[in-house]
């Protein structure tokens, strides 16, 4: 399974005040905290992770863990499957003492293939720009409206991402420099935008900018380019009647041949017979 496929079902979700038992536990499902306020440490995976405002954790079912040292602790709690397989237990399942757990009771959670990080405990700190996304949920889960578990399905596939972003190396610091990166980009695809003239307007070296690109887009900066070159394209020989040497300047090739063959190339047809193709389709 890829996490493209996930698909979270919730259970339980609720801004509340937290005091926890010093046992270690196990939970049936797969469990979600976030800080709102105070302080925990949290000890998972023979690890001590000290938790704060803004800190997050996402615990696999069957694995053990326990708070220690809880002060005025004020959580948002969330217990989720991460597909709708088993929403035929809508009920809550309460994590219960280690050596109570039945491990045949459990819904385990899916091996996501290319996301490793859920596999294990996971605790990141300073998120809270998801602060509003949980109170929606959490809502969504007090008044029951109609599609609720759709919604919050919706809604925490976001902080899932989030969460992944963030496990990547995408850092508050990091996140601003690949926002304006990317914003440069798209405002400039028409000009050259060569790692050298772009690692000059950021003040960084070319290669810590092209593992800044890879990390948050998985591609090379200049595969990234080149990719939303083609994107424009596409969007202006579907929506415009510019010519194709016309095109090929909007969108950053000095000389329409080049253009021509690097479409060719990404889609498998000429612009020309992309236009044919698709123009009376949209």
């Amino acid at each position: 399974m890829l996490f493209r496929d996930v698909r979270p079902f919730i259970r339980y979700a609720r801004r509340q005040t937290f005091s926890p038992v010093p046992v270690f536990r196990k939970s049936y499902d797969c469990r979600f905290y976030y800080v709102l306020s105070g302080s925990v440490d949290m000890v998972a995976d023979g690890q001590t992770h000290p938790m704060k405002h803004g800190s997050c954790a996402v615990v696999p079912s069957c694995v053990r863990y326990q708070f220690l040292n809880a002060r005025n602790l004020e959580i948002y709690a969330v217990n989720f499957d991460y597909t709708f397989e088993f929403d035929n237990h809508p009920e809550a399942f309460h994590p219960v003492p280690e050596e109570q757990f039945q491990k045949e009771k459990a819904i385990s959670a899916p091996c996501l293939d290319d996301v490793p990080a859920f596999q294990r405990p996971l605790v990141l700190p300073d998120l809270q720009a998801l602060e509003p996304l949980l109170c929606q949920i959490c809502l969504e889960m007090e008044t029951q409206r109609i599609y609720y578990r759709e919604r919050m399905s919706g809604q925490f596939q976001m902080v899932l991402t989030d969460l992944l972003r963030r496990s990547q190396g995408r850092t508050s610091t990091t996140a601003d420099v690949i926002d304006r990166l990317i914003s440069h980009i798209q405002t400039h695809l028409c000009e050259e935008l060569s790692a050298r003239s772009i690692s000059e307007i950021f003040g960084y070296h070319e290669n810590h900018i092209n593992r800044l690109m890879r990390k948050s887009t998985g591609v090379t900066l200049h595969q990234y380019i080149l990719s939303q070159r083609i994107n424009r394209a596409k969007a202006l020989l579907l929506d415009t009647e510019l010519s194709i040497e016309q095109i090929s300047e909007q969108t950053g090739w000095e000389h329409s041949c080049n253009f021509s063959t690097q479409f060719k190339r990404s889609t498998g047809i000429s612009p020309s017979e992309f236009r044919l193709r698709h123009k009376h389709n949209t």
